[in-house]
Parts: C-alpha cells; sequence; structure tokens
C-alpha cells in the first residue's frame, strides 16, 4: 500500500516539475525576455474612444472627432539638427510652446520617466484637417510620427462646469511603474469627465513591434503575443436636462451666480448652471494650454463653480429650517401666532421687519410675508426650550445636519464644500460657557450670522420639503453603459428624522409666497408652485475693512406642490432682492420644465436682457483702488 502512495507522490510531483518549466518558458522567460529588449521594439499604445455622454433624454453631449499626437523617439531623433521654427511653422505653434514641450521631453528621459526607445506624445490633439499637410513634410523630421487618437467633440457651447474638460499627465506627475496610465496621457481633470473617467476611457490596447539595430521596423514582436486591443469606453447618461441647462445659462447671461434644479424623487440634477461660463470646445485640441490660461485670469472667474464652491449667508430660505427646528423641537406649533410691529428688538439693537407689519401670523402666514419677527421668536424659544441654551444651540444644530447642512452631501461632482454651522462649543469659545443665549445668536434666525451654505445645499433642502421629509443625494449620473448599476448610495433614501406633518406646514406657507406672498407676481395657474425668497447681506472684507455691498438675490422653490418634479435654488450675486432676479429665474425655470416652454415673454424677456454687469465692474474697480 506504501509503495503505491509513493509511486503517485513521484508522478505528481514530476508532473509539477514539468507544468513549472512549461509555464517558465511559455510565460516567465517569454515577460522576461519582452522586459529586457524595450530597445529592439517599439510599444504603440492603442487609445481607445472615449466613452459618449448623453443627457437624461438621450440627446448627445459629448462624442468624439478623429486627431493624433505628434510623438519623437529620444535615440532616433537628431537633436543638433532638429529645426524647431520649421517644425513650429508646420504645426502652426509658436516656438517657445514647442521649446517648452522638448525641455518637458528631454527631462522625463532624463529622468528616467520615460523610456529612449518608445514614442513621447510632444504635441497632442492635432485635429484630423491639419493631418495631411503635417504627414507629407513630417518625413525631414528625423524620430517624429503621427499617432491616431481622438479628442471631445462638444455638441453645444453649454455646461462646461458639468462635463468638465481633459488634461495631459505632465511629466513632472508621478506615475508609478504600474500604473495603467503614462507620461503624456490624457485623463479627466474636472466634472463628468473627472468622475467617471475609469468608465469613459476604456481599456487602451497595445502593440508591438521589432525593431532592427538602425531603429527600422521589421515586422511584429514575437509574433504578436503581447497585443491586446483596445476596449472602447462606455457610454453614459446623465440626468441633465441640456434644454433646461440652456435655459438656464440664457436667463443668467450678465449676471453671476448659480441655478441648481433637482428632480426631487431620484435626486438625479436636472440643471447646473454657474454664471459666467465658457464654451468646453475651448478646453478641447490644441489651443486648450491657452484658452486655460486666458480663462484662469479673467476677473469674472468663469471657471469658478459658483453652484458649488461658492459659500453664501443663506437668508431668509433659512426660515425653513428653522421652523422646522422650532416644530420638531416642541418649542412652537403651527399655530403658534407673533404680532409683527415691525422689528424684534435685542438689547438695544432691532431687527428690522417688512413683511406682515402690524398682522398676528401663524408659520404658514410667517412664510408668506418673510416676517423676521415671526421666525426670530421661533428660534429664540427654540433654543431657550430646553434646560441650557447650549442643549437648545445642539438641538437646532442637529436639524440643520439632518438636512444636509455643515457637511459634504456625498454627491458625484467633482468638487465641492460644506458649508458652516454653528455649534454650541463655538458660542461657548466666543462668549463664554452660560453666557449666551438665542438672543445672543438670533442673526442665525433669519439665515445670517454665522451660517454659510452652498447652492447646492439650497437646492437639497428644496428637494427635501418637495418631498416632504427624505431626499436622495443630489447627482450628476443616470446610468452607464448597458445598464451597469449606478453607486448605491445615490439610490438609498435619506431620512431627515423629522416628521412629515411638519414639512406638509412649511409646503403650505411656501405655496403662500406664490399665492399671495413675496413672489405672487410670478405665479402661474398652469402649475401651483412653492418658494421662498431671499435677500441676503453681503459684506467682504476690503483691506482689513467689512464693506457693504449690494445684497444677493436668492430662492429656493419646487413644483407642482403636490408630486413634485422640480427642486431648485437660485442665486444672483448683488441681485439686491430676492424677488427682483432670483424669484423670476427659478419661476420662468419651473415653467419651462414643466410645460415645456414659457407663456410670458415679457418676463422672460426682462430676465434675459437684464444685466448687472456694470455693477460687478463698479465694485471690482473700487476694489481695486482701496
Amino acid at each position: 500500500m506504501r509503495s503505491k502512495y509513493f509511486l503517485i507522490s513521484i508522478v505528481v510531483i514530476l508532473a509539477t516539475i514539468f507544468i513549472s518549466r512549461l509555464f517558465y518558458l511559455q510565460v516567465v522567460e517569454d515577460k522576461y525576455k519582452f522586459l529586457a529588449t524595450s530597445n529592439t521594439r517599439r510599444d504603440y499604445t492603442i487609445y481607445p474612444p472615449r466613452g459618449y455622454i448623453f443627457d437624461r433624454n438621450d440627446s448627445l453631449l459629448v462624442s468624439n472627432q478623429p486627431a493624433y499626437n505628434l510623438s519623437v523617439i529620444y535615440n532616433e531623433m537628431n537633436p543638433e539638427g532638429l529645426d524647431t521654427t520649421a517644425l513650429c511653422v508646420i504645426l502652426g505653434i509658436e516656438k517657445k510652446i514647442m521649446v517648452q514641450a522638448l525641455d518637458k521631453f528631454k527631462n522625463a528621459i532624463k529622468q528616467r520617466k520615460h523610456s529612449r526607445h518608445q514614442p513621447y506624445a510632444l504635441v497632442s490633439q492635432i485635429s484630423a484637417d491639419d493631418y495631411p499637410r503635417i504627414k507629407e513634410r513630417l518625413y525631414k523630421f528625423q524620430g517624429f510620427t503621427l499617432e491616431k487618437t481622438t479628442m471631445r467633440h462638444y455638441q453645444h457651447s453649454s455646461a462646461a462646469n458639468v462635463l468638465g474638460f481633459l488634461s495631459e499627465i505632465s511629466p513632472n506627475a508621478k506615475v508609478s511603474e504600474d500604473s495603467e496610465y503614462k507620461i503624456g496621457d490624457i485623463l479627466g481633470a474636472t466634472g463628468v469627465e473627472k468622475m467617471y473617467e475609469k468608465e469613459l476611457r476604456g481599456v487602451p490596447g497595445h502593440r508591438y513591434l521589432q525593431v532592427d539595430v538602425s531603429g527600422k521596423i521589421t515586422g511584429p514582436y514575437m509574433e504578436g503575443k503581447f497585443d491586446s486591443p483596445s476596449q472602447t469606453g462606455k457610454d453614459i447618461h446623465i440626468g441633465l436636462d441640456i434644454d433646461l441647462q440652456m435655459y438656464g445659462e440664457l436667463l443668467m447671461q450678465g449676471k453671476r451666480g448659480s441655478i441648481i434644479a433637482i428632480e426631487p424623487s431620484s435626486g438625479e440634477i436636472l440643471a447646473m448652471v454657474t454664471a459666467p461660463s465658457y464654451d468646453p470646445a475651448l478646453l478641447s485640441g490644441r489651443g486648450r494650454a491657452k484658452n486655460y490660461a486666458t480663462l484662469a485670469k479673467d476677473p469674472a472667474q468663469p471657471m469658478f463653480d459658483r453652484g458649488l464652491i461658492a459659500e453664501y449667508s443663506p437668508g431668509s430660505p433659512w426660515k425653513i429650517v428653522t421652523g422646522l427646528a422650532g416644530l420638531q423641537s416642541g418649542a412652537v406649533t403651527p399655530e403658534f401666532s407673533v404680532y409683527c410691529g415691525g422689528g424684534y428688538r435685542v438689547g438695544g439693537h432691532v431687527m428690522a421687519c417688512k413683511g406682515g407689519v402690524g398682522q398676528t401670523l401663524d408659520m404658514r402666514h410667517g412664510y408668506q410675508y418673510s416676517c423676521n419677527v415671526y421666525f426670530a421668536t421661533v428660534y429664540n424659544r427654540t433654543i431657550e426650550h430646553f434646560k441650557k441654551s447650549e442643549d437648545g444651540m445642539r438641538f437646532w444644530t442637529s436639524v440643520a445636519n439632518s438636512l444636509g447642512f455643515g457637511k459634504y452631501l456625498g454627491t458625484d461632482l467633482s468638487t465641492g464644500r460644506k458649508g458652516s454651522i454653528p455649534t454650541a462649543d463655538f458660542y461657548n469659545k466666543v462668549y463664554g460657557k452660560g453666557r449666551w443665549g438665542g438672543s445672543t445668536t438670533i442673526s442665525n434666525a433669519i439665515g445670517q450670522g454665522e451660517i454659510t451654505v452652498t447652492p447646492m445645499h439650497l437646492a437639497n433642502l428644496a428637494a427635501i420639503v418637495a418631498n416632504r421629509g427624505y431626499y436622495y443625494r443630489p447627482h450628476i449620473i443616470k446610468s452607464i453603459g448597458g445598464g451597469e448599476k449606478i453607486d448605491s448610495s445615490f439610490t438609498d433614501k435619506v431620512d431627515t428624522g423629522i416628521k412629515k406633518e411638519y414639512f406638509d406646514v412649511v409646503a403650505d406657507g411656501m405655496a403662500n409666497v406664490f399665492r399671495a406672498g413675496t413672489a405672487r407676481a410670478y405665479a402661474i395657474p398652469e402649475v401651483e408652485m412653492c418658494g421662498k425668497t431671499g435677500t441676503v447681506e453681503n459684506f467682504r472684507k476690503i483691506n482689513g475693512k467689512r464693506v457693504k455691498l449690494p445684497d444677493h438675490s436668492m430662492f429656493v422653490a419646487f413644483a407642482p406642490k403636490d408630486n413634485p418634479k422640480i427642486a431648485i435654488a437660485v442665486v444672483v450675486e448683488n441681485g439686491v432682492w430676492g424677488a427682483r432676479w432670483a424669484a423670476p429665474i427659478a419661476s420662468l425655470m419651473l415653467e419651462h420644465y414643466i410645460l415645456g416652454k414659457s407663456n410670458r415673454e415679457y418676463l422672460e424677456q426682462r430676465m434675459i436682457e437684464g444685466s448687472l454687469e456694470s455693477t460687478y465692474v463698479l465694485y471690482q474697480e473700487n476694489n481695486k483702488e482701496q
């Protein structure tokens, strides 16, 4: 019996040795040979077409067009005999740009970040129109060749901040040896292009050719054993409605600010307008570096996404939070009433009120008239409802946090800020423990004080009220490829923990704003809208001094009141009153999305033609002088 097992063991050992040797000869040795013979082969990357980007209605937003990279092999070029001026004339570029590119190339070789034997993309994204002219003259330049690739083609001069742009990996970048990218490769730098780079890029292929000692190609390397085909990038659909996006950009021309529109039932972003903006085509092709420098220097900051990065005091839209905190704490009921005498007094200071003066208001009518006195009273009662003011503040902060404020919303956007919500610990440090209360921090009641938010936070607040207490994290992706699932964090409902009936009260109050309140001039009979105006004080430090500038115009809204299809936040910087710019723009956007067009040409034209550029230039010049 023992001899039987002994023979079996011998057979197993011999078979293992044989298989291991065969593996070594066919795989390991070939791989070693492959790595050791880089000077006798040329490696050509086959870049796959990047995936297309479509909007929610299948409208094509971004596609590809043929392009070429001018590549050079260091060991085949003749640096001393290179006529740089002639090469620049053929390419149609400035000599200093070519000199800089050559210096980067030589440094990459010197620092061993790129092989002397392999092609290096010196000038990328040369258009197909230029290819024939360059190709027929390139024989004069030893070691230079044109490699086929693609460049992005934009169907609309819109949504640059959403789509993003591609950039080249710099020779100074740290790229590991096992990275799927190499120096000179193009990848997504911002927006959708960055966040969905992996899906859009696809998988590059490789073709290896044998060369002799003179650098002449003699055929495929090792019969193409290591060649691999490229895999086309996946197409993606985003939640954006390009028609609504372009309409929003039209309404915001001549202004600075943003529009964020969200589908409450999914969290998909319908529009994400930042103004001013730029044509995304400017950052595609050979002119992108020059155009980028121009855009970056523009004092209007067209590359600054005001919807995601700009932080503001929220102003009166914050009264939504104040009311919900008061109701959830039990400090007030929906029927709790306050008489408005025109101001709320704290010591020697009076918080003035222009809405509802001379009336006794409950919460629904408090929203209708945006009464500062009413919501200052509710805020103070909420903070003092607890045994200690700091406990009341902790509760208030927790309500704000549950509504998404003071934190990142967890979106799939390539940038953003979390804003700031003051805490009890903050006020303990400022005033001392036990030495402050609701009246000390009363500015929080109306969205001033130490609160800062982004427009994305405000749009999400509108979506929460629309849903009566929950939200889906705002996101731009709708679907990937042929039905690949998107991140579950975007499809999981986030519950605020606040009772639904309290949101019903807020929604009724916001409907009153359009029925008979501060936005009544922008109501339409076809759709019941809910909104909240905001006029936000605007201070800026200039040379160490706190200077008062024109107020910002803000508005949050959703529609229809029941079964809402869209929630929105509009910010117009230095727009003075919420009802002057932000409210009509929001109303037009809601109407356009729900009805398919606007039936108020007079209002539409006034918003399109209305410009605040003179105001921006004036304060820009004043800032310089100071």
